[in-house]
């Protein structure tokens, strides 16, 4: 397997936090389905204090199944160690520099991810895009409304301008959203759709997020599983940032 996995950037799509809202029986604007989402996970004050988050997990692929950890930690740090076939994979993102030690290339010293890597990994942020959205530099957009196995959903548009470009869709009947939805942009699925859908919705410390959450492109499927989520954790100091080679 002497390839790069981008687990990193797998992994992200459970830290933002897909919520469980309100049921409303009128036709909802985006901005009132956003209001109930942030109301519903504990406010928009319980997620700014948060300073970092722990996850355990495994991810299961390809056949094979690994354990992984996931750190992230305000506003934007993020680092993944995986146990992958007995070897430690590293993927991490100190706010300035994505890199990674990756022994399935082997080789045992940390390098900088190409910049299509990269951008995978230095999008997500601690806080939800959702919450200060337009003054965080994102804008949304009500999609047309869409039945995902059986549900009926409404769609929310959520971009940036640049790279990022996602569209949640959220059950209508309570408002979890159940899938999201984005065209990739770079690498050799440029022009591809990758899609991740969000279930077993369990609380931590006041805030729900997805436990099970199932990526898929034309590479093939993810599944990712949560067993445990930690936050205000403790973290040394350079704990994101590449060491020397």
């Amino acid at each position: 397997m002497k390839k790069s996995i981008l687990l990193f950037a797998l992994v992200l799509g459970m830290l933002p936090s897909l919520l469980v809202g309100q049921a409303t029986e009128d036709v909802m604007t985006a901005d009132q389905i956003i209001d109930n989402y942030i109301e519903a996970i504990g406010g928009a004050k319980v997620w700014k204090s948060t300073k970092n988050m722990k996850a355990d997990g495994k991810i299961m692929m390809g056949g094979m199944e690994f354990n992984y950890v996931v750190h992230t930690s305000a506003p934007n740090l993020m680092r993944l160690d995986a146990d992958v076939m007995g070897q430690t994979l590293t993927q991490s993102y100190d706010g300035e520099t994505a890199w990674q030690i990756n022994p399935m290339m082997g080789t045992s010293a940390p390098s900088k991810m190409s910049e299509v890597e990269a951008k995978q990994v230095n999008q997500s942020e601690l806080v939800p895009e959702f919450i200060d959205y337009a003054e965080r530099g994102f804008t949304v957009e009500l999609m047309d409304e869409r039945e995902v196995e059986g549900v009926a959903t409404q769609g929310i548009r959520l971009t940036d301008g640049k790279d990022k470009d996602l569209t949640y869709y959220f059950d209508l009947e309570n408002f979890v959203p159940i899938m999201a939805e984005t065209v990739i942009k770079d690498g050799d699925m440029k022009g591809a759709t990758a899609t991740m859908k969000f279930s077993d919705y369990q609380e931590v410390d006041g805030m729900m997020m997805p436990f099970f959450i199932e990526n898929s492109s034309p590479q093939g499927s993810v599944k990712l599983i949560t067993t445990k989520v930690e936050t205000n954790v403790e973290i040394e100091d350079g704990f994101f940032a590449m060491p020397e080679k």
